[in-house]
């Protein structure tokens, strides 16, 4: 949906999308696959890249851009599903702590 709005404005050569989502899945993946890690977030997001500062940005990676989401499957597996899932527990429930009080958790 994002991405044919992008298009219909033509913008999808300048603006490139990374989405985030506490239930991401892979397409070839299973549901509690730790590869899923990698963009999962506690909140759905929707980050917009500039397609100039990506490029800018491969170009200077001191390493192969194509082996980057193997570094992250792997650092996601040395951190384990259950301590992944403690992490996401306490930032939801800091959310929920912080919604009971009415305070909004954004930037001061």
């Amino acid at each position: 949906m994002i991405t044919r709005l992008l298009e219909d404005m033509e913008l999808d050569t300048h603006i490139q999308i990374a989405t985030f989502h506490p239930n991401y899945q892979f397409e070839q993946s299973l549901k509690e696959d730790v590869e899923n890690w990698t963009n999962k977030a506690p909140y759905p997001i929707i980050h917009l890249l500039q397609v100039d500062d990506v490029a800018r940005s491969i170009e200077s990676y001191p390493g192969d851009t194509n082996d980057i989401w193997k570094k992250n499957i792997a650092k996601m597996k040395d951190i384990g599903k259950a301590k992944l899932n403690e992490i996401m527990d306490m930032i939801e429930k800091k959310s929920r702590d912080k919604s009971s009080t009415g305070e909004t958790g954004g930037i001061k």
